[in-house]
């Protein structure tokens, strides 16, 4: 079967040109996003399935390649299988994963992550407790959800997103957020020495700094949500945190 070529170039002339992003000129404007895989071994570490996973990806032509979800902390990982740059150990198989990306032409990213109140811990962590009188949600939506799930797993599914709900008890204390910014700067260093261009910081989907940015679970004591100042506070302490780390011309994101 002939393959057909879909020429956009008019419409997006800019589409195929290099972009130069702080020392890094990117051959393209093609980004390959972070979508989480479970790829990993279930002790964090990077799995052969994963580089030829990336690899594939970086081999389709994209300017950049952004590695999803990797977990700043033990007790942030989202799922069973989470790749982990939480210590040392886990350098080598990320440098391999980053030189197999590199290799095909495209520049490495790492995402970095803390789930926040979805990690698989017993004691989640939040910016402010969540409970089921202040959950904001909206129910057309939730039944939109819930209408792709076949009819006898719904009922276990709201089982348990409730019994999810009863762990978002506890705020963080100073020191939670002092380790969690220690954390984040920490896996950024080791995602720079493993051989990644550059890190993105998960600011998205309600993991823990998204939790920070959201007015809806970050709140004062009074019960309304924080000011913009109060929500970004967090994540700009992250960004400080990584920078004293790293070289100057290393990029974040």
């Amino acid at each position: 079967m002939d393959q057909v070529r879909i020429d956009n170039t008019k419409e997006y002339p800019y589409l195929f040109s290099p972009l130069k992003v702080g020392k890094y000129l990117i051959k393209n404007r093609v980004i390959a996003l972070p979508v989480h895989t479970g790829f990993a071994h279930k002790d964090g570490r990077v799995s052969s399935w994963m580089i030829n996973f990336y690899a594939g990806l970086a081999n389709s032509g994209p300017g950049m390649v952004i590695v999803a979800n990797a977990a700043v902390s033990q007790d942030g990982q989202v799922s069973e299988f989470n790749l982990r740059a939480d210590r040392d150990e886990f350098i080598p198989g990320l440098g391999k994963l980053a030189k197999a990306i590199k290799q095909k032409g495209a520049l490495a990213c790492l995402q970095l992550n803390h789930a926040g109140r979805f990690a698989r811990t017993a004691h989640p962590l939040l910016p402010s407790p969540i409970t089921s009188s202040n959950l904001s949600f909206n129910v057309e939506s939730l039944k939109g959800f819930m209408a792709f799930f076949p009819f006898e797993q719904r009922f276990s599914l709201t089982k348990n997103f409730f019994n999810q709900v009863k762990t978002w008890r506890y705020a963080m204390t100073d020191e939670d957020r002092q380790r969690v910014i220690n954390d984040f700067a920490a896996a950024a260093f080791r995602a720079y020495q493993a051989g990644f261009d550059m890190v993105e910081f998960h600011g998205a989907n309600g993991y823990l700094l998204c939790q920070y940015l959201s007015p809806f679970t970050n709140r004062t004591e009074s019960g309304s949500g924080c000011d913009f100042k109060s929500r970004t506070a967090f994540s700009l302490e992250i960004i400080r945190a990584a920078k004293k780390k790293l070289p100057k011309d290393f990029p974040m994101g």
